[in-house]
């Protein structure tokens, strides 16, 4: 399944400067409504691992975690997403460690918080 992903850095600096934010132990999750009428009215994704997570491997095992947990997410409960708002889900070196059910439980913790 592919996602609608957010791709350009002012999408990614806009929703942090005026979107919301939970933060759990293994993913931040920032979100808020899309702005630009021009896009569609599915929900955008978005994911970012800084640089003080590790190398660029652990950066892109966190990614790859996370985006599989949003796929999954998607599927069994899509009603956790809000149609017209992007997410930004950014990862922490826990991301890495952390069980993947227990990361689930972390993204859906956070998205009934952004509800």
């Amino acid at each position: 399944m592919k996602l609608n992903t957010i791709k350009k850095r002012s999408e990614f600096l806009d929703l942090q400067q005026k979107g919301k934010r939970v933060s759990t132990k293994g993913v931040i999750v920032e979100y808020g409504p899309i702005m630009d009428k021009e896009l569609n009215e599915l929900s955008h994704f978005g994911f970012t691992v800084s640089g003080k997570v590790g190398s660029a491997v652990y950066r892109n095992k966190a990614k790859r975690k996370l985006k599989e947990a949003v796929r999954i997410l998607l599927k069994t409960s899509p009603r956790l997403f809000r149609e017209e708002y992007r997410y930004n889900f950014i990862g922490r070196f826990s991301t890495i460690e952390r069980d993947f059910e227990d990361l689930l439980k972390d993204i859906k913790y956070a998205l009934h918080q952004a509800r």
